[in-house]
This record gives C-alpha cells, sequence and structure tokens, in this order.
C-alpha cells in the first residue's frame, strides 16, 4: 500500500519529468528546424576578410594629446558612384568638442564609420597623430 505523500511525490516526478522531455524534444525540433540558417550563418562568418589590418600599435601617450585628421577624404559605398563624402578635410584633438549637422544622406553617419575603420575610405586617407589608421594594429586602434 501507497501512502497519500508517496502518490504525490510520484505523480509529481513523472510530470516534471514530462514536461521537461516535451522542453528538451522541442528544443531539438527548433535545432533541426534552424540548422539551415546556422550553414548560412558559417559561411558568412568564414568568408575572407579582404580590410588590410595593420601591425604598428598604437602610442601610448602620457600627455593624451592625439589628433584625428580626414585629409582629402572621399568615400562611395560599394557598387555605387556617388559620393557621399568628396574631399573632406577635418581635424579633431581630445577634449574638443564638435558638433556635426546635416540632412539625411550628407555623411555624418558615414564619417564616424571610416574612422571607426568598419570602411575604408576611397580617396584620402585618416591619421592618428600623423600616421594612417590602416597600419595601426585594427584590435588596439578600436
Amino acid at each position: 500500500m501507497y501512502g497519500i505523500g508517496s502518490v504525490v511525490q510520484y505523480v509529481g516526478a513523472i510530470t516534471n519529468l514530462a514536461d521537461n522531455l516535451a522542453l528538451f524534444l522541442n528544443g531539438v525540433s527548433n535545432l533541426i528546424n534552424n540548422a539551415p540558417y546556422f550553414v548560412m550563418t558559417y559561411e558568412y562568418l568564414d568568408l575572407p576578410e579582404h580590410k588590410y589590418r595593420g601591425t604598428l600599435p598604437v602610442e601610448k601617450r602620457a600627455d593624451n594629446e592625439y589628433e584625428i585628421e580626414f585629409k582629402n577624404v572621399s568615400f562611395s559605398y560599394p557598387g555605387s558612384d556617388n559620393c557621399v563624402l568628396k574631399n573632406l578635410d577635418l581635424k579633431l584633438n581630445i577634449g574638443q568638442r564638435l558638433a556635426v549637422v546635416g540632412m539625411n544622406g550628407s555623411g555624418k553617419t558615414t564619417m564616424i564609420k571610416l574612422l571607426c575603420r568598419l570602411y575604408d575610405p576611397t580617396e584620402g586617407e585618416i591619421t592618428l597623430n600623423g600616421i594612417d589608421i590602416r597600419k595601426y594594429r585594427y584590435d588596439e586602434y578600436l
């Protein structure tokens, strides 16, 4: 004879097992359904990187004096003939503030993308303390 406590405990254990088995099967089902997307994602991640990555370490300055300069920078997105930026000349010094305003599509975000090396300029160069940012180690520059 089984007591009421034992019956409740066994029913709870069986219910818990059934719930967890259902969660496991649902997870396996999702994995199988999403497998083609994983393949595409890994193929994308395995694409070769064409961006040049420099080898120079970024200079660590005790005086914290850094200067970023855009020298005659022009940029067109791949596959487009339209220049988003054309002959941009700009100096930025640490501690200075600069507001960049303009209409949508005038190149404000593109300028930041170039500064972060998400893209390289089509023409001209961007320098950090007089050295082209493409020559710096990418991970250290970021």
